[in-house]
């Protein structure tokens, strides 16, 4: 008898929850950043900084080149990667817990209908509708689908320049003789990068200010 319960049971509830956690999980993974993305950073990173080398060493510090592109181009790409990654789980979970509230809202409701409990069933629903309001104003201010498509969009950016650089082609296909040049060039479009992702991280804050500062105008 006890050899049919284990048996039959990877096919009970047990396992449901386990096939439901798994696919939780795989959900979970796939708003993440797959390992072949951060092994081609770095891959990238390494043949920017071999177009790199080619210029003249500088005198006063030979590893000068490498930590620019290391914390100039590979760790802030790497970086906007992961960004990307948990601003889509931030949105995900948020939009989650709203259709959620928002069922369990009409579930609560209609159960209320039919037991009289009327008063009790009012406060349940103000408390779900103050989370769902709160969850809303998070999901406004900060924004992270909209933060999460401008790392995303950034980030493609700055890879197709440092593949352009690395093989000299696009922009930099006549400067294929003049290393010097095409770093300035490299330089200038990698600042630029990173002015556009220290817009991202200040775009919160500004939201924030603006809308306290509209409160306190009406």
């Amino acid at each position: 008898m006890a050899n049919e319960l284990s048996a039959s049971a990877p096919f009970g509830g047990g396992h449901r929850q386990r096939r439901s956690w798994i696919f939780l999980q795989r959900l979970w993974r796939g708003l993440g950043v797959a390992q072949y993305e951060l092994i081609g950073v770095i891959q990238l990173g390494q043949h920017v900084l071999k177009r790199v080398e080619a210029l003249p060493p500088p005198a006063h510090d030979p590893d000068l080149y490498k930590n620019w592109v290391a914390s100039e181009f590979t760790y802030p790409l790497r970086d906007l990667l992961w960004g990307s990654a948990r601003d889509r789980r931030t949105h995900t979970v948020l939009s989650m817990v709203v259709v959620v509230g928002g069922f369990a809202t009409s579930g609560i409701a209609a159960a209320a209908s039919h037991s009289g409990r009327g008063h009790t069933t009012s406060w349940i629903i103000f408390g779900i509708g103050l989370v769902l309001a709160l969850v809303g104003g998070l999901n406004q201010i900060f924004r992270p689908s909209f933060r999460a498509n401008e790392r995303t969009s950034i980030a493609v950016e700055m890879r197709e320049e440092g593949w352009s650089f690395a093989l000299s082609t696009g922009d930099y296909a006549p400067l294929t003789a003049d290393s010097q040049a095409a770093f300035a060039k490299f330089q200038a479009r990698v600042a630029e990068f990173q002015r556009r992702i220290a817009a991202i991280r200040v775009l919160a804050s500004e939201q924030s200010a603006t809308r306290r500062a509209g409160k306190r105008g009406q």
